[in-house]
């Protein structure tokens, strides 16, 4: 990523940019425009074009972006669809205690202040799926 991060653009201006990979599966990538405003679609698309290929390469296949995530007993991170997640809940599997990750952080503000692994009951998935 760092060639791409080196050249980032929107809208024909700088975007300073970094990534890292979290817990080993979850790539988060950060920006800042040199001149304040927000950064643009294409902007954003651009970062995920240029994962694409490290992807492909490093033989990864990236998550559907409407998969939840959580933390299992045993301690292994689950990726599945809102169905099987629902009905993990239904089955006592996942209750409001269990980590689930926070895919919807929109600033490097909200990851450094609440983290990307958080209670279900403190984040989206409470409301969601019922949990408390």
């Amino acid at each position: 990523m760092q060639p791409f991060l080196a050249d980032w653009q929107s809208h024909g201006r700088r975007v300073l940019g970094a990534a890292a990979i979290l817990h080993g599966r979850f790539v988060v990538v950060a920006a800042a425009l040199e001149v304040p405003g927000d950064i643009s679609g294409c902007g954003i698309d651009a970062s995920v074009h240029a994962l694409q290929p490290v992807a492909d390469e490093l033989g990864i296949r990236f998550c559907n972006p409407l998969d939840v995530h959580y933390r299992a007993a045993s301690g292994s991170i689950v990726s599945v669809d809102r169905l099987t997640f629902k009905q993990a809940v239904s089955g006592g599997l996942v209750d409001g205690g269990t980590s689930v990750y926070n895919t919807t952080l929109q600033t490097l503000g909200e990851l450094r202040t609440r983290g990307i692994e958080i209670p279900a009951r403190e984040s989206w998935h409470a409301r969601a799926f019922g949990l408390s």
